[in-house]
């Protein structure tokens, strides 16, 4: 037995796992407040956003592609997207709070902090943490760990300044089972409706 699909436990890492259908609105993001607090700068959150991340499943040497869009309904809330299932976050002064339960990131943004995240304790490692993924060379980023001896499993999250999640390792067991997964952000920006285009593009 090994972990779950790649695509499975990388939805799960961005807190995806446990959400419902996406919704079929396309709301949007009117006039916004501005953050109360510098978390969003770490996970902006702007509308319309597409990550695409390259996956591995180190046991395996399977590799793909798991792209997450970004929805703004209102100003205190986000919903994030990825395989057609949706986990709506909100939008606090303490920070991102996942909606069905649990912190996905929270302030203080310090060395050591800690607070509940979703299946464990989360501890900040860093808050001047590099990364080189396909994406580029980042800096200053946040990185956190989130762990939990019950369910043997253990998180490595890089947020980096304007742009979000920018690397995820998960590393767990089923029974005696071991196994590692890892996404890396390859690109990221605004979508592009093609039915917008103009003709001849």
């Amino acid at each position: 037995m090994r972990m779950r699909t790649n695509i499975e436990l990388t939805a799960a890492l961005l807190a995806l796992g446990c959400g419902g259908p996406a919704a079929q609105n396309g709301s949007k993001l009117g006039p916004t407040e501005p953050a109360v607090t510098d978390i969003e700068r770490y996970m902006p959150l702007k509308a319309d956003t597409v990550y695409a991340f390259e996956t591995s499943i180190e046991n395996s040497g399977e590799q793909g592609v798991l792209m997450m869009h970004v929805d703004r309904p209102r100003a205190n809330q986000a919903v994030l997207v990825v395989g057609g299932r949706a986990q709506r976050l909100a939008i606090e002064k303490q920070g991102i709070r996942l909606e069905n339960g649990g912190w996905l990131l929270k302030a203080p943004l310090s060395v050591a902090a800690q607070f509940k995240g979703q299946f464990g304790l989360v501890v900040i490692r860093s808050t001047d943490a590099q990364v080189q993924v396909p994406a580029g060379r980042f800096t200053g980023c946040v990185e956190t760990i989130e762990e939990s001896p019950a369910v043997k499993k253990r998180v490595t999250t890089v947020f980096c300044p304007d742009i979000g999640i920018v690397s995820l390792d998960a590393e767990g067991a089923i029974g005696d089972d071991f196994g590692r997964e890892r996404a890396v952000l390859r690109s990221y920006g605004p979508r592009v409706d093609i039915n917008q285009m103009p003709a001849g593009k």
